[in-house]
């Protein structure tokens, strides 16, 4: 290898390497400029002594120049002493000539805490931050944090440490390989399909994705809030929520928010939501501080924020947008109504079962007004029969009826239930299912005879009065 870490000064007669340097591997030194050998182990004329790293020539170099260019042969070895010293406060070392060595080893040990930074060079002004791996980690890393071996591989002509900040104290020893000391064939392969560094060719899905039990992909929430901070009614938020079926908006101040969405960005068109501590009223703005869920019906959502200041945090999540209880206040966005109020009617009236009527509500159709009669109006009692008309005077001293139809057939007495007694005593329910039965086999007799009368031209043998008093007379119907 040819070393070219050193400073030359003829007039000393000297060359001072940068790192360390064994006598024993020192082999022969030119003057290029001159094309003249100056050291030369196997000449007695240009041998010379080496103390520390101070090479001191027998041969006389006065008539050089500090600036000729020497050719240093030296003999390469694995393991070349660069530095050996004891940290203990934060510093930044000299530069390393890393010329010859294919690879640096570092072994930290010590009690300390702290991080150490390795750095490459090919100028020895501009640096940039090198990798290293542990030994028995493969694993890249651009800061050292504790005891053990590393490796860096020279990409530049010098190399340097950084120690921002330690504490304790930690002896750093540093060795320049002329072999290249990194990773074998099979190791580099190993390495890049760890997925605990980003080389290529690691396969596996670089990061945990949230799976069921038969691993399938589950959707997450938005990793990230967004935050709306408005002073004005000009203020807006535009949020795209592609991916995503609801908002979650927690207001926190008293504001209206009004939010609605788009599919173009350009048109936009309002939604609704509920407040989660009211989930039966069904909300076209916020109501003020509070939790509000809106669905996600279009590409974007836009958020209108009020005159005063207002605050709110909008998270996009996955689940889908429901009303969780059965809106029966509203109707479409519409508040019901009582009965006798102009309006949507909720289910059922104001009106007991069995009690006296306080309201006349129309659940067909019809006409209330003080100057316009009622109508389509039906008064019964408890059991649904139909009661006779009243008539009344209105408001306006004008008559008219209330419940019944008027003077017609149905204006009289409640119709009745009449129950034939053939035996002169109060029927219960036996006898009127045996009344019926009667008369259906009186009826399936007359459809018997009919075919044989209608054939002769004669009247039925028995009228229906005869199989009467015959079956309550206990006489054979047969």
């Amino acid at each position: 290898m040819i070393r070219k870490d050193y400073v030359f000064n003829h007039t000393a007669k000297t060359i001072t390497f940068t790192n360390a340097v064994d006598i024993k591997n020192l082999g022969i030194i030119v003057n290029q400029a001159d094309g003249i050998q100056i050291y030369n182990a196997l000449d007695p004329a240009l041998v010379g002594t080496l103390v520390g790293q101070v090479l001191t020539l027998t041969y006389d170099t006065s008539s050089m120049s500090d600036s000729d260019s020497l050719q240093i042969f030296y003999a390469g070895q694995d393991n070349a002493l660069l530095l050996s010293k004891t940290i203990t406060a934060a510093e930044t070392s000299a530069a390393f000539d890393t010329t010859g060595f294919q690879s640096i080893t570092i072994q930290l040990s010590g009690g300390w805490n702290g991080n150490l930074r390795i750095e490459a060079s090919n100028d020895g002004t501009n640096w940039v931050t090198g990798f290293t791996y542990a030994d028995g980690a493969l694993a890249l890393a651009d800061i050292i944090v504790g005891n053990g071996i590393y490796s860096f591989k020279c990409a530049g002509t010098y190399m340097r440490y950084i120690c921002p900040h330690i504490g304790g104290s930690a002896l750093i020893t540093i060795v320049g390989n002329a072999v290249d000391s990194g990773l074998a064939p099979a190791d580099l392969i190993a390495f890049a399909m760890d997925k605990n560094n980003n080389m290529p060719l690691q396969v596996q899905l670089p990061q945990n994705l949230k799976q069921d039990l038969q691993g399938a992909l589950i959707g997450s929430d938005a990793a990230l809030q967004y935050i709306f901070n408005s002073a004005d009614a000009s203020r807006i938020l535009i949020i795209d929520t592609q991916g995503y079926n609801s908002i979650i908006l927690h207001e926190t101040t008293a504001g209206i928010i009004t939010p609605s969405h788009s599919n173009d960005g350009a048109n936009w068109y309002g939604l609704t939501g509920f407040l989660s501590s009211a989930p039966t009223v069904a909300l076209a703005a916020t109501a003020g501080a509070g939790v509000h869920v809106f669905p996600v019906l279009g590409r974007y959502l836009k958020l209108t924020g009020p005159a005063s200041f207002v605050n709110a945090v909008v998270y996009l999540r996955q689940a889908p947008f429901f009303m969780p209880v059965n809106n029966m206040s509203q109707f479409g966005g519409y508040n019901v109504v009582t009965a006798g109020v102009n309006g949507m009617m909720a289910v059922g009236g104001n009106v007991a079962a069995g009690s006296t009527p306080t309201a006349s509500p129309v659940l067909v159709a019809g006409v209330d007004g003080a100057a316009t009669p009622l109508t389509r109006r039906l008064l019964t009692d408890a059991a649904g029969r139909i009661q006779a008309a009243a008539v009344v005077l209105d408001g306006l001293g004008v008559q008219k009826q209330v419940g019944g139809f008027g003077p017609t057939i149905y204006g009289g007495e409640a119709m009745q239930v009449i129950d034939i007694d053939y035996n002169d005593r109060t029927m219960d329910s036996i006898d009127v299912l045996s009344a019926i039965l009667l008369e259906l086999k009186i009826l399936n007799q007359q459809f018997y005879e009919f075919q044989y009368n209608n054939s002769r031209g004669a009247m039925p043998d028995r009228s229906p009065d005869d199989i009467r008093n015959a079956a309550t007379s206990q006489v054979d119907l047969t």
